[in-house]
């Protein structure tokens, strides 16, 4: 594969989209030019609109290069190429089209091939748009990725009798929905088909040898016919992994080699081994749904994880094979035959298997039939055994009567008793004679009969078992035989048995119950208020029983719930006693419940009363009022002054209005839950308006300190305000720690006595810039700034003291995500030196002292947020600029490598990169770009989330390793993922999810936090639907009336991979893509 796919291969892997590749369509747009369709008539084009290399010898020429733009600028787009040529009056034969004679001719759509072709070259119609070709009989073979991402739907290798070799990526990524391969065709190259999603049926020719590597990677091939190719030898690794093959492999004759997970990832019911096959590769078979296996003799080799994730239970091993871990793990195999295999440890582990078997006596020979070098049942270790069940020595289960399930682990070790090769889980299911019978309830006076509780009898052969041949026997709750049946006059439970011979037995209950009535309590009664607690007058209150009887209330019946003197209503509710005395009315035949009670009690009259809240303070600390561990007290008091109550208060029972963290006073207030509690405590008396009750929390200045570093140089005859001297002044909170780091400018600071001559020069802050900082940091008392100084020191040039520098002592500062970044002592060469050339570092390390802490190591990936160029040189210039990247959106932010580090002659830091940018047209190029970080970040979050949204339009894989390999599933754009923390793995990071699985950290394809995505829109007006995202191709057209509403899959932009351009949001619908104006769409549904 050429350079530059392996570039991408690369790329695709470190930013964690895996081995997802994307396809065809959104490598190159339209770019706005009026497209030729293929069906248009074809056209000659002219010799001169070729470059042509012509051999004398044999009178043949090349067509090795194109002058124009087919399609465009009223050039056809659908070309008969000549067949011949002439040079200096000489007739040339057209035999070869060279390589990349038609790259990236984006709007050629048909070509019509030289009669006598025999070559086409590597990448000859790479990026071209046609969509279909003939081949003539001549041609003898095809380069390299010749065809490599075109339109081609429709091949024709009908004619093209002397084809034999078609090269690796020929074809990769088109959209041809059938082949049928060329007769005499020998060799398929690697990735030759790779990508063809439209590709569900092939068929092998019957001269083809050899099948490259991932040939068919990632196809929807579902029926693959290998009968008619005797002379197949050689599949390549990968060949038809992952499409969706679902018949059976009948291996050719002939076929000696297959490679790694040829086979992988399809729905391959059964094999057919030939006689000459000897090795079978790691994960050749693995996840298809294979459910017996017969290896031949002449394998000798089963490769790891070959057979891994199928679904058999028989597998016969003819030979003496060596077997590789996990060649059959993850299966329902029962039934080994292997007697003269060589087992690797953990071969063939995770077996789950489930049985129906009604044996009455249950041994294990009878659920396995197993040979594995010697090793057989009876040698099995049986564990975990549930539902009573129990193992003997002997290799026979004990099984209680009556269990119908059961289960239990197994495993086998070699011969030699080290090494596990064979283990899993049995579910064993069983039936066994059943007599059904139900419970039943009755009430006092109805009539039974033992047929009532009676279902059905059966014998284990399913004969039906008639009632009358059952013995019936009832008891009592006592275990009193009753010979009479169910006594339905007298309440309790009876139990009632259905027996079968002496073994089959089962037992039905009978309750008999009373019948059910209920009794209420009704009433009120009214006292003034006169400090003293009060019992009911009974004869105030009546009961009242839903079965018609009557009941007088007696002394100690009924009370005051919550007895107090104060005033207020209280309920009046039945004692213990008073309810027995109630249910004691004729308990032999009803059973009473309590259905409640409405009877109050009222004591009127209240006091009037106040409250007051206490006031709070502390100084600044970053937290809020309600961090602070507040706790007001309410004083309550009556209306001569005297204390009630003195309450301390929590969070929830009062209010901070405006909370916050900021200096200044909060108003304290009672929740209104709390004032509602106190009414309830204190129901005699009356506080007034508690909402009005307030106090006041004051959050004031924290003290701050302040350091500013010092600089030096050597003598060169400037100014210090000359020098660029750029001083760091660190704002220190009262603990030592770091406020903020700011770097100073000239203005910002002021030099005494500002001159050039060698001695030291003091160096004070601004007023105005003191001001400045005071309102940046109103919560910290910076009285302290007018007093912080440093020192310049300029000393004798040719001085032990070296070439001209500055120095800042240590500091520390938190960025904007609660990270922390440091710097310690440094020095760099001033950019006062004169030097009119490039400081250029070491490429392998920043410059010590550039950006501490802000630098990107080398390698890793930035990406752009705004507008920026890439330069041929370290200062910036139109004439030296390469290309300009405007502002995208965040899934098409422009990406680079960062592969080293230069100055401008000024000192300004620069990054020497590498556009990573496959699918754009500076792919590869590099350069010069600014590295402050208010034009570049990294591609990679470095700290970690609670959740994070994937806002890739092609969605985000999750894998089993953090170096995403083990691909599980995809999530789709808008999915919401909850992380439990960050990983790095090399120059990137992986996020760990919930779940244990490992997906990228890359910015471009999933962004911190939960972030609502578009459901559903509306039309406002007419509006038309397309099949593309550049919005090019109509393929539907709504009505204003219509008012359409539309289900909105995900987004995406068009015009992502122009550099040039910054793209305009599309919604992806049914059918295709609408655009996202508001002007056109109203959003009706926004959901996550």
């Amino acid at each position: 594969m050429k350079k530059i796919k392996l570039a991408a291969v690369f790329l695709s892997v470190s930013l964690g989209v895996g081995t997802f590749v994307i396809p065809s369509p959104y490598l190159f747009g339209s770019f706005g030019e009026q497209i030729v369709k293929a069906d248009d008539n074809p056209v000659e084009v002219p010799q001169s609109d070729f470059d042509w290399q012509f051999d004398d010898t044999n009178h043949t020429a090349t067509l090795s290069g194109v002058h124009i733009f087919f399609g465009k600028d009223g050039n056809p787009a659908n070309i008969i190429l000549p067949s011949t040529v002439t040079k200096d009056g000489k007739s040339y034969t057209v035999t070869e089209i060279g390589t990349k004679a038609f790259y990236a001719q984006d709007s050629l759509t048909g070509v019509t091939l030289p009669e006598n072709l025999t070559k086409i070259d590597d990448q000859a119609f790479e990026y071209a748009h046609i969509t279909s070709i003939v081949f003539p009989k001549t041609l003898q073979s095809i380069g390299k990725d010749a065809f490599w991402s075109t339109y081609l739907s429709s091949i024709d290798f009908s004619q093209a009798t002397s084809l034999t070799t078609i090269d690796d990526g020929a074809f990769e990524y088109t959209r041809v929905s059938s082949i049928t391969l060329p007769e005499n065709l020998k060799s398929l190259g690697a990735q030759v088909f790779l990508g063809v999603k439209q590709l569900t049926s092939l068929k092998l020719n019957a001269n083809l040898e050899t099948i490259g590597p991932q040939a068919f990677l990632y196809d929807h091939i579902s029926n693959l016919d290998l009968t008619d190719a005797p002379n197949l030898t050689s599949i390549g690794a990968g060949a038809f992994e992952y499409n969706a093959i679902e018949n059976e492999i009948t291996m050719p004759a002939n076929l000696a080699t297959i490679g790694d997970a040829a086979f992988a990832g399809n729905n391959i019911p059964a094999i057919q081994f030939n006689a000459v096959l000897k090795s079978i590769a790691p994960s050749v078979f693995a996840y298809n749904k294979l459910t017996t296996l017969d290896i031949p003799s002449n394998v000798t080799t089963i490769g790891i994880q070959s057979f891994v994730g199928n679904q058999l239970t028989t597998v016969k091993l003819a030979g003496s094979p060596s077997v590789g871990t996990d060649a059959f793990t993850n299966n329902r195999i029962t039934n080994f035959e292997a007697p003269n295999s060589s087992f690797s440890a953990n071969s063939a582990m995770s077996q789950i298997a489930t049985t129906q078997n009604d044996k009455p006596n249950l041994t294990a020979n009878d659920l396995f039939d197993i040979n594995m070098t010697g090793q057989k049942a009876q040698d099995l270790a049986i564990t975990n055994l549930t539902n009573g069940v129990t193992y003997t020595a002997a290799g026979g289960f004990n099984i209680p009567a009556g269990v119908k399930q059961f289960s239990f682990d197994w495993t086998l070790t070699d011969s030699n008793g080290t090494n596990k090769i064979y283990a899993g889980h049995y579910n064993v299911n069983r039936s066994t004679p059943v007599i059904v019978v139900k419970d039943s309830n009755l009430t006092i006076g109805d009539s039974w009969s033992p047929k009532d509780n009676f279902v059905s009898a059966a014998l284990e052969n399913g004969q039906t078992i008639d009632f009358d041949s059952l013995k019936v026997i009832v008891k009592d709750a006592s275990g009193n035989v009753l010979e009479n049946g169910v006594n339905t006059n007298v309440a309790g439970r009876y139990s009632v048995t259905y027996a079968y011979g002496n073994d089959i037995s089962s037992v039905a209950t009978v309750n008999v119950n009373k019948k059910l009535a209920t009794y209420s309590l009704s009433g009120n009664e009214s006292v003034s208020y006169d400090s003293q607690t009060h019992q009911p007058d009974k004869a105030q209150y009546t009961v009242t029983m839903s079965n018609g009887k009557s009941y007088d209330l007696q002394d100690g019946d009924i009370q005051i719930e919550n007895n107090a003197a104060n005033p207020g209503t209280y309920n009046v509710v039945l004692t213990d006693p008073g309810k027995k005395h109630i249910e004691n009315t004729l308990s032999d035949q009803y059973s009473y419940t309590d259905a409640g009670s409405t009877a109050t009690f009222t004591i009127v009259g209240q006091q009037q009363g106040s409250g007051k809240l206490s006031d709070g303070t502390k100084v600044y600390d970053g937290r809020k009022v309600s961090d602070s561990n507040f706790q007001p007290t309410l004083t309550l008091k009556d209306n001569s002054g005297k204390e009630i109550k003195e309450l301390t208060l929590s969070d929830g029972q009062y209010v901070i209005s405006n909370d916050d963290s900021k200096v200044g006073s909060y108003v304290i207030t009672l929740s209104q839950t709390e004032i509602d509690q106190i009414k309830k405590d204190y129901p005699s008396y009356d506080f007034g308006d508690l909402s009005q009750a307030k106090s006041t929390y004051t959050i004031t200045q924290a003290k701050a300190t302040a350091k500013l570093s010092s600089g030096t140089k050597q003598y060169d005859g400037r100014k210090v305000s000359e020098s660029h001297f750029k001083p760091k002044l660190t704002l220190l909170d009262s603990s030592g720690k770091a406020i903020a780091t700011l770097d100073l400018s000239l203005g910002q600071y002021v030099i005494g006595k500002d001159g050039s001559a060698v001695g030291s020069y003091p160096i004070t802050l601004d007023q105005a810039e003191i001001t400045k900082l005071q309102a940046a940091y109103p919560n910290y008392d910076l009285s302290a700034l007018k007093s912080v100084q440093s020192t310049y020191t300029i000393t004798p040039a040719g001085s032990s003291g070296g070439s001209s520098s500055s120095s800042s002592s240590s500091s520390s500062s938190t960025g904007n995500d609660g990270s922390s970044s440091s710097s310690s002592s440094s020095s760099s060469t001033s950019d006062g030196t004169g030097s009119d050339s490039s400081s250029t570092t070491n490429p392998n390390t920043p410059e010590t002292g550039l950006e501490p802490g802000n630098v990107a190591a080398k390698g890793t990936v930035i990406y752009a947020i705004k507008k920026v160029g890439l330069y041929k040189k370290t200062d910036f210039s139109t004439a030296n600029r390469r290309s300009w990247y405007v502002k995208k959106p965040r899934i098409y932010r422009p990406m680079f490598v960062v592969t080293g580090y230069a100055r401008s002659k000024d000192g300004t830091l620069r990054y020497k990169v590498r556009d990573v940018n496959h699918l754009t047209v500076n792919r590869g190029k590099k350069g010069y770009i600014t590295a402050s970080s208010h034009y570049i970040r990294p591609v990679y979050y470095q700290s970690t989330h609670q959740a994070v949204t994937v806002i890739n339009p092609r969605g985000v894989n999750s894998y089993r390793k953090a170096d995403l390999t083990g691909k599980i599933r995809n999530y789709k754009q808008g999915t919401v993922l909850k992380v439990k923390r960050i990983v790095t793995h090399n120059l990137t990071t992986r996020y760990v999810l919930s779940n244990g699985h490992y997906i990228t950290g890359n910015r471009k394809l999933v962004n911190m936090g939960r972030h609502k995505q578009t459901k559903l829109v509306r039309a406002r007006t007419a509006i038309n639907r397309y099949s593309d995202v550049n919005l090019k191709n109509r393929n539907s057209h709504y009505s204003k009336k219509q008012q359409k509403v539309f289900k909105v899959y995900d987004f995406d932009y068009s015009r992502g991979n122009r550099v040039s351009q910054r793209g305009t949001l599309r919604y992806r619908v049914t059918g295709g893509y609408i655009t996202a104006n508001a002007k056109y769409i109203r959003v009706i549904d926004r959901g996550y």
